[in-house]
């Protein structure tokens, strides 16, 4: 019976693993359960070595994407107006595109049926 962990003593063992788990709290040595903060890298090496196809900031980000979408709104919008928006048309301010043909024939569909 002096071996035998009580009702506490597994209460406090799974609030332990629980908190090891969600990290509020560590153990030195560990491998699993260290301090989260040492395994982020710095932001300055971050910002030395990085090779993104996006930039880091958010702002500058956001400041060429909405650029870049200016731009291909005022390239439909000019093509619209000269009437070589081929496959639709801009109608109350709307873009509406045409529907395509099928690629494939009728037959297909039965095809992939019988397969």
């Amino acid at each position: 019976m002096g071996n035998q962990i009580g009702k506490r003593g597994k209460s406090v063992l799974f609030e332990l693993r629980n908190a090891l788990r969600a990290g509020d709290i560590w153990l030195a040595d560990s491998r699993r359960y260290r301090e989260i903060s040492t395994a982020l890298v710095p932001i300055e090496t971050v910002f030395e070595t990085a090779r993104l196809a996006v930039p880091l900031e958010a702002e500058d980000w956001l400041r060429h994407r909405t650029h870049t979408l200016k731009r291909n709104m005022a390239q439909i919008s000019g093509a619209d107006q000269a009437g070589t928006l081929a496959g639709g048309a801009i109608v109350d301010g709307k873009l509406q595109i045409d529907r395509r043909e099928r690629a494939a024939p009728e037959e297909a569909a039965a095809l992939v049926l019988k397969l």
